[in-house]
């Protein structure tokens, strides 16, 4: 069934309004789980959640047996998997998407030609895990570009560079090597805004310099005119009676 989004008029759009970016909004939940939270009066446990904890682990004891270890395998099984089975090319990996990731097992002939399960970390978009068999195995994207972005990022760009090849060959569809173009140009781009990010925050610009990168340009506003003033303006005013005095 295909679902609609509800109708809303523009200036009502989350689009046009959204401000905060995914690793912001990450940040700030772990700010208020970590330093927030625990030192917050809670109602439930009549105090605070921190050290009410602290206090029934030095009372009843660790259970280390009842930890969940974050290891590999719990890393590995808790990632989501992709929506298709990506087919093993012996020379070159596994295609995910527009970029081909590689490990070392995959030269063996069984599995020249064989679907694989594949999962993925959310957060880090060079690297997927492919299962061979029974275990789980690492594979590294060959393009360094994508290192530090995110699946999230990848989408974004990815539909970027697709609405700009619209507009210059009117294409729906790009290849994996105007996908790097595109990523590098971005990577170029990133790399002077941090630059100049930098050289503003040094202390060793003069302050000219950071005035005229940090100035805005303001609208500018008629000057009110001048008014002048006389002697007569502050002499007291005659009073007006109104009717007699026998009203």
């Amino acid at each position: 069934m295909k679902v609609t989004p509800r109708g809303r008029s523009p200036s009502h759009s989350p689009k046009a309004h959204a401000v905060w970016t995914l690793s912001a909004l990450r940040e700030e939940i772990d700010h208020f789980l970590i330093e927030v939270f625990p030192k917050t009066p809670h109602e439930g446990i009549r105090g605070l959640p921190g050290p009410i904890f602290d206090k029934s682990v030095a009372d009843q004891g660790d259970r280390p047996r009842r930890y969940i270890p974050y290891d590999d395998a719990f890393r590995i099984v808790t990632m989501p998997l992709f929506n298709r089975q990506p087919t093993v090319r012996h020379n070159r990996g596994i295609r995910v998407n527009y970029f081909w990731y590689w490990n070392d097992d995959f030269i063996d002939a069984q599995w020249r030609g064989k679907k694989v399960t594949v999962r993925y970390d959310p957060q880090d978009a060079s690297f997927v895990e492919a299962f061979l068999g029974t275990r789980w195995v690492r594979c590294e994207c060959d393009s360094p570009l994508i290192i530090g972005y995110s699946w999230r990022d990848i989408e974004v760009l990815t539909q970027e560079c697709i609405a700009e090849s619209r507009l210059t060959n009117n294409r729906k569809r790009i290849t994996p090597i105007e996908l790097e173009r595109y990523i590098a140009h971005v990577r170029a781009k990133e790399a002077e805004l941090a630059r100049q990010k930098i050289e503003r925050q040094s202390p060793l610009a003069s302050p000219i310099d950071q005035l005229a990168v940090s100035a805005k340009p303001r609208a500018v506003r008629p000057k009110d005119k001048t008014r002048k003033f006389s002697v007569s303006d502050f002499q007291p005013k005659p009073t007006v009676r109104i009717g007699s005095d026998n009203a």
